[in-house]
C-alpha cells in the first residue's frame, strides 16, 4: 500500500505518545507531515517526540488533555501559531476493560473519566481544530 505524500502538511494526532498513536505518528511523519503529538503524559510525549526526530521526522510534542477543554484550546492555539493544520487523528482514549477491572468494577468517578475522554475529548479536540483545517484547506 502507497502512502499518500503529506508533504507540507501538519497533522494533529491525539494520544500520540505510545501504541497505535505513536504507530500512526510514524506512519504520517514518514509520509512526510509534520506530526503534532498531542499528549497529556508529558514524559510520554517528549519521548515520542525524541523518537520519531531520531528517525528524520518532523514531530513536535504538545501537552493536550483532550477531557479539559481549556487544554484542548490552549494547545490547538500552539500548533495553530506555526501554520495551518491540514489534519487530525482523534486516537486518545482510556480502555479500562481491556486487562483492566471488569464493567461491575468501575466506579461512577471512573465511568465519568472515561466518557470525558472516549467520548467529550474527540467532540472537544474535533470542535477546537475544524476552524484550522477548514484554513488549512
Amino acid at each position: 500500500m502507497t502512502s499518500p505524500d503529506l508533504t507540507g502538511r501538519t497533522v494533529v494526532i491525539t494520544g500520540a505518545g505510545r501504541g497505535l498513536g505513536l504507530a500512526m505518528a510514524q506512519r504520517v511523519g514518514r509520509a512526510g507531515a509534520r506530526v503534532v503529538l498531542a499528549e497529556r503524559d508529558a514524559e510520554r510525549g517528549k519521548a515520542a517526540e525524541t523518537a520519531l526526530r531520531a528517525e528524520g521526522l518532523s514531530a513536535e510534542f504538545v501537552t493536550m488533555d483532550v477531557a479539559d477543554e481549556m487544554s484542548v484550546s490552549v494547545a490547538v492555539e500552539q500548533v495553530a501559531t506555526a501554520g495551518p493544520i491540514h489534519g487530525l487523528i482523534n486516537n486518545a482514549g482510556l480502555a479500562d476493560g481491556v486487562g483492566g477491572k471488569l464493567f461491575q468494577e468501575i466506579t461512577v468517578a471512573e465511568w465519568d473519566r472515561i466518557m470525558a475522554v472516549n467520548a467529550r475529548g474527540p467532540w472537544l479536540v474535533s470542535r477546537a481544530v475544524l476552524p484550522h483545517l477548514v484554513d488549512g484547506g
